[in-house]
């Protein structure tokens, strides 16, 4: 650390001004001149104390009148201390200030520095050489210092009166400074063009950058060639691979992890702390998120394996409490988004009068006030941006390949995973167990209610009750917190639901009416729309993907929507926006046309096929894939729920069932089978499923008993079920 005094020949700078300190008057006045203008100034003690107090005067540690050759070594730094250094520059510093120490020590004792000194044996040399023989032996020096190192260290501590200049410029030696500019500068060129190549993602497209030591030193090596061609009498050489190394370690290490290893893992690399600010109580902050979860469910009746479903879900970052989710067999899309948010938004009455064991309320409910969204392609789209619009909700993106920008959500995930599904049968152990010894498809046996009624009694009962974070508090507590800070907002009563989370599709209005994806739809209001707008246009729409018997017009002059009802009614009640996409499919392969007599036998031939191919060995992707057909998902069970979160009767594969497993109301699968030949009228989407083919083969399926746990679980095999 650098001090100074009033002293002459002291440095220091006054309102910016560089002065030197000259001489001292009797009276107390010090004489200072100005550096740049040789001007005197004379200040008192008292003055130049009161200038320091106020920060006016500093020690001047960029000297004025330093002609020197300036380098980043002699630069002074003023928060740069001895410590901070490396410990051979501190050994150094504490060598070199020990011997000029020592030195002027004697020269003020008396000794002539440049006097005649006659040694023991003769021979003759100055007092300085001799003393700095024996300080030199006092410090285990093997070589004594010599007097030109000692005046060079003289001088480069009178420079500036600071210790830090004792270190030397050691980084300065060494033939790896030999050599040649021109060299130099052509590897340093080349290594900067490969980097900003690879920041800039010029490679191959889907791949990462490549920028390797080999291909600089090949570019490096056929420029020095067309240079020596140019000049011959420069004669530059390739330097060594350590060369190159060092120079490589001057760049700042992120870019040379950018070419190593590309943007996106570079930037999980030095990751740093999300990009908002902490929310200030609930729903303040809702982060979305979606995963496939390691979990295979089972068809409830007939253990038939159905697969990993989706779970997608929003989660208050205040709290750290799901306030609404999906979870089903539907990929993610607006479908998925929209079905999560509704179930966000509404209260969770339906818990106590569903799940009566439970022994306390879900809280969280409410609309979000801002919500993020990663960069998937589902979030991109009409439907998120209309329904975040109603709800006055904004939201934002995170970049691409930031999960740590919405850490609360994805360790929120991490703990389902490690609490919850780990523990129970089903569960995908991935690579760590083998398929032989732990086989989840033959393992398992929850269906997708009763994994709804054992996530309900983990969230509520377990989750929300278990201590987190550094404080131990509870996600209840947070949330009782949060919202008396600020009180949740809920939707009106009049709030058509449908309507509101419904999807933004595009349509076409003509004589017929609505056709949306070969269905008509036709209404007195739509009428007075064609009347308004013409004959043929197109128009938005807004659908709910989970029945498609109305759909709803938006009349871009008043800026309202009109409600508009299906023609076929019967092919059109609880249908599904994918099962119908299927339909079309099938009726132009088979039939070659999109009529409704067309739609209803293809929707009854793809009940047959799925019924037909049910006795074979199935791959877990196919019965996925009819899992999606047929809707199993939380679509058509909190799609149900009214604006005071009461849950109304369930449709789609839950048609005339409760959402409690063990209060059923019908025994039925979710995988219809359809009669020997298609009834009149046509097969309805929500008509109650049938039975399997009695001839499916026999498969012994663990039941649950009455006692709502996990371990009471008996065996009974088809035959034996009532």
């Amino acid at each position: 650390m650098r001090s100074f005094c009033y002293a002459p020949n002291t440095c220091v700078r006054i309102d910016g001004i560089p002065m030197r300190f000259v001489t001292m008057q009797g009276d107390g006045e010090w004489q200072l001149v100005e550096t740049l203008t040789n001007r005197l100034v004379t200040k008192t003690t008292s003055q130049l104390d009161t200038l320091y107090v106020s920060g006016a005067l500093v020690l001047d540690a960029e000297r004025a009148d330093d002609t020197r050759k300036p380098d980043d070594t002699k630069r002074r730094r003023a928060a740069t201390s001895i410590t901070d250094r490396t410990e051979a520059e501190q050994q150094r510093i504490s060598l070199r200030s020990a011997v000029l120490g020592a030195v002027d020590a004697r020269a003020a004792a008396g000794v002539h520095l440049n006097s005649v000194v006659v040694l023991e044996g003769g021979q003759k040399t100055t007092a300085l050489e001799k003393i700095l023989a024996e300080i030199s032996k006092e410090l285990g020096r093997s070589r004594p210092v010599s007097t030109p190192t000692y005046y060079r260290w003289k001088a480069d501590l009178a420079a500036a009166e600071d210790r830090l200049d004792l270190a030397g410029r050691c980084a300065c030696c060494g033939r790896h400074n030999q050599l040649h500019p021109r060299v130099r500068k052509i590897i340093l060129d080349t290594m900067r063009a490969k980097l900003d190549d690879a920041r800039e993602n010029k490679g191959a497209a889907g791949h990462s950058p490549t920028c390797t030591m080999r291909s600089i030193r090949n570019t490096v090596d056929d420029l020095l060639r067309l240079e020596n061609r140019r000049d011959p009498a420069a004669r530059l050489t390739m330097p060594s691979l350590p060369t190159f190394y060092r120079l490589w370690n001057e760049f700042p290490a992120y870019d040379r992890d950018v070419a190593k290893y590309g943007k996106a893992k570079a930037r999980r690399m030095y990751r740093g702390r999300s990009d908002h600010e902490g929310p200030e109580a609930c729903l303040d902050l809702v982060e979305y998120d979606e995963t496939k979860l390691p979990f295979y469910f089972f068809d409830e009746t007939f253990g038939v394996p159905l697969g990993r479903a989706w779970l997608n879900w929003y989660l208050d970052d205040y709290s750290n409490l799901p306030v609404g989710f999906y979870l089903g067999f539907e990929p993610p899309s607006d479908l998925t988004i929209a079905s999560a948010l509704r179930h966000a938004c509404l209260p969770k009455a339906y818990v106590q009068t569903t799940y009566p064991d439970i022994q306390n309320t879900l809280p969280a409910a409410g609309i979000p006030r801002l919500l993020i969204f990663d960069n998937g392609l589902s979030q991109y789209g009409e439907s998120i941006r209309t329904i975040t619009y109603d709800l006055n909700t904004p939201y934002k993106f995170t970049k691409i390949y930031t999960p740590w920008f919405k850490s609360a959500v994805e360790n929120a995930f991490n703990l389902l995973n490690k609490l919850l599904l780990q523990e129970m049968p089903g569960f995908v152990l991935g690579n760590i167990v083998d398929k032989q010894d732990y086989d989840p498809t033959q393992n398992g046996c929850i269906g997708l209610r009763h994994f709804l009624y054992i996530f309900h009694k983990w969230l509520i009962d377990i989750y929300c009750n278990r201590p987190m974070g550094t404080w131990k508090i509870t996600p209840r507590d947070r949330w009782n917190e949060g919202v008396r800070a600020r009180p949740p907002e809920f939707l009106e009563r009049a709030t058509d639901l449908d309507l509101l989370f419904g999807i933004v599709r595009t349509a076409t209005v003509d004589h017929r009416g609505v056709t949306f994806r070969g269905l008509s739809y036709y209404s007195d209001g739509l009428h007075a729309f064609r009347r308004q707008y013409g004959r043929r246009t197109k128009v938005r729409v807004k659908i709910n993907p989970s029945n498609l018997s109305v759909i709803h017009v938006f009349e871009p002059k008043e800026r309202f929507w009109i409600r508009v009802e299906a023609l076929n009614k019967h092919y059109t009640q609880g249908l599904s926006l994918h099962r119908h996409e299927l339909n079309l499919k099938w009726a132009n392969e088979r039939y070659g046309r999109e009529d409704i007599d067309a739609l209803q036998q293809a929707q009854w031939d793809l009940q047959q096929l799925i019924s037909d191919a049910l006795p074979m060995a199935l791959s877990i992707r196919t019965n996925t894939l009819i899992a999606r057909t047929f809707g199993i998902g939380t679509q058509h069970i909190f799609n149900n729920l009214d604006i005071d979160g009461a849950l109304g009767p369930l449709s789609g594969p839950f048609a005339g069932q409760s959402l409690n497993p063990f209060q059923e109301q019908a025994s039925t699968s979710a995988l219809p089978t359809p009669a020997a030949r298609p009834p009149e009228g046509g097969v309805r989407a929500d008509a109650p499923l049938a039975p399997i083919l009695a001839e499916r083969p026999k498969r012994t399926i663990p039941v649950y008993d009455a006692d709502l746990s996990l371990g009471g679980l008996t065996e009974r095999t088809e035959e034996q079920r009532p």
